[in-house]
């Protein structure tokens, strides 16, 4: 088998709310390039089949400010596979746009299981009223009262500074690629 390799390429972390685009901003992203992948993490989440602990409204501490001590190993265990994944291919010239939420632990974690890759990150903010709709549209349930909350809090906390903030709420998902592709310096991350 040939297993010649190309240089690395890049690696795109698209962030955001459920219902913000993610998957379908991440899937236009990815196939802008000759060579790419889009990572769905809700796809990796769903490869476990028996004993899932997904982040909930009931696993989280506030007093804390994290999740149970199972939840957390699994949501590690998923950006771990991720990055795994991500790494591999961007390795052997694929464009990676991994979907999946992303905050500033999650992001210095992925910064260093990616170490030697150019890593971009891109946050979608979309009002909450649109990411309703698109969520109903897509046929899934809401986000259970009080978890959007908390996630709304988490990326309200991250500083502007980290990537590329897009308002995406009315924005067909090429356009919003084309401002991602156009602004590459602001989106790419470095040991902040």
């Amino acid at each position: 088998m040939d297993s010649a390799r190309r240089s690395p390429s890049p690696v795109y972390l698209v962030s955001g709310a459920s219902g913000a685009g993610k998957s379908t901003v991440g899937r236009a992203l990815a196939q802008r390039f000759e060579y790419g992948v889009h990572i769905d993490a809700d796809d990796v989440g769903r490869m476990v089949v028996s004993g899932a602990r997904p982040p909930s409204l009931a696993a989280w501490s506030a007093e804390a400010r994290n999740f149970d001590t199972e939840t957390d190993r699994q949501l590690e265990l998923r950006y771990r596979v991720l990055c795994a994944m991500a790494k591999t291919y961007a390795e052997n010239g694929f464009a990676v746009v991994v979907d999946c939420f992303f905050v500033t632990p999650w992001v210095d974690f992925c910064l260093d299981q990616l170490d030697g890759l150019t890593v971009h990150l891109v946050t979608l903010v979309v009002p909450r009223s649109i990411r309703h709709e698109r969520i109903l549209e897509r046929g899934t349930e809401l986000p259970v009262p009080g978890f959007e909350e908390l996630v709304e809090s988490a990326l309200a906390a991250e500083p502007r500074s980290h990537g590329l903030w897009i308002h995406a709420s009315a924005e067909d998902p090429e356009n919003v690629v084309d401002a991602i592709l156009a602004q590459p310096d602001r989106s790419v991350l470095d040991r902040y």
